[in-house]
């Protein structure tokens, strides 16, 4: 493999892209950051990255919402329930709602062949 110095600009913007620290946001998108660089630039004096997703959803942005999952988290959720759990309870139904049609027909297939002998 090339060094640093050998590679192409564009092979070296792709290198830096995905090292250091970065923030995506919808109004900028910086990379290649030092661990004091961002935390100025989020203004903590104290960077504990042993879980991430605590900062992220600490300093992230929230989620835009399709209209389905906005009227759903106004009307229906509570604050102890979020999108996340939603889906899966969601989901979990689906599931459980399919299974129990593919055991009532199985049921239904398994009767008619009693009935017919």
């Amino acid at each position: 493999m090339a060094g640093y110095d050998e590679l192409t600009e564009k092979e070296r913007k792709k290198i830096d892209e995905k090292s250091g620290y970065f923030i995506i946001n919808s109004k900028e998108e910086i990379f290649n950051l030092t661990e004091e660089q961002l935390k100025e630039k989020l203004k903590i004096k104290n960077l504990d990255l042993k879980y991430p997703f605590k900062v992220i959803r600490q300093y992230g942005e929230k989620k835009k919402l399709s209209p389905y999952y906005k009227f759903i988290e106004d009307n229906y959720l509570s604050n102890k329930i979020n999108i996340t759990t939603f889906n899966t309870i969601k989901y979990t139904t689906i599931v459980l709602l399919t299974l129990v049609a593919v055991i009532l027909k199985i049921k239904l297939i398994k009767k008619r062949k009693d009935r017919d002998k």
